[in-house]
């Protein structure tokens, strides 16, 4: 056996339970991906707990039933994740979700639109497209140490932007047609979460608490790193007469300098 594959197999064998997850906005090969494992785990391992957690997509519920789970067990359980490229688009409860409020625990919004259809001047209706203007950021209670960065989706060919200027999210979404009429359009949109400096900031001591914040922009690395490049198109190579004087800025073959008279 592959030694990763009896690393994975190991790690199964350990625990009682199993989550698996995959990532957000999900489409077909994520979930055959978790379904298929969960039904190969129990295969094997009759008596252990399986759980396939994420947001239930109707459209894919063919694939196999996704387990409502009310409480996570992380401390005694196997986090296994599925066709997701990084931890910032794992779709599972309590795995960085922000709140609209302290108080209030909503995370989710849903949000009916009726928009004009931009045709780029042209009959062609297959670069057809919608524009829609996103919330900011509507959460005040974030992940520990996460910062709002934006919005994510899996909208197929959607294009996600961002106006300096007028600090505003659009989604250009495209448009498709049956019988001529725009077919319904159904957009998941996601928060993405980044590492931050978090600072609440009180009446009393506002302009403090403002300057332990990180200005947006560029940030200064530490440290220093030789890079070495081909300079050779940078020089031009001559020949001087015996006795001639070495032009201002001359080098040899080793990079020294030359002066007075050859």
């Amino acid at each position: 056996m592959n030694n990763i594959y009896k690393s994975i197999y190991n790690e199964i064998k350990k625990f009682k339970k199993i989550y698996i997850a995959r990532h957000i906005g999900p489409d077909p090969d994520a979930f055959g991906s978790q379904m298929s494992l969960k039904d190969s785990i129990l295969l094997t391992f009759p008596s252990k707990e399986v759980y396939v957690v994420g947001t239930t997509v109707s459209r894919f519920k063919y694939f196999g039933k996704v387990d409502k789970v009310n409480s996570y067990d992380y401390e005694n359980a196997l986090l296994i994740v599925v066709d997701t490229p990084d931890n910032r688009r794992v779709d599972i409860d309590n795995f960085y979700h922000g709140y609209v409020s302290l108080t209030e625990r909503q995370d989710k919004y849903i949000y009916y639109k009726v928009l004009a259809v931009n045709d780029n001047g042209t009959d062609n209706m297959d670069d057809d497209y919608i524009l829609l203007e996103l919330i900011d950021n509507p959460f005040t209670d974030r992940p520990t140490n996460k910062g709002f960065n934006g919005w994510v989706t899996d909208y197929h060919n959607a294009i996600l932007s961002y106006d300096y200027n007028t600090y505003t999210r659009y989604a250009k979404i495209p448009v498709t047609y049956t019988n001529n009429k725009p077919n319904k359009i159904e957009v998941d949109f996601y928060a993405n979460w980044i590492n931050a400096k978090v600072k609440y900031v009180s009446s009393s001591d506002i302009n403090y608490d403002i300057d332990e914040l990180n200005t947006k922009g560029m940030k200064l690395l530490k440290g220093e790193k030789t890079i070495y490049e081909d300079v050779s198109d940078y020089y031009i190579v001559d020949r001087i007469a015996y006795r001639e004087r070495y032009p201002s800025g001359a080098l040899n073959s080793s990079g020294r300098t030359l002066w007075g008279m050859c």
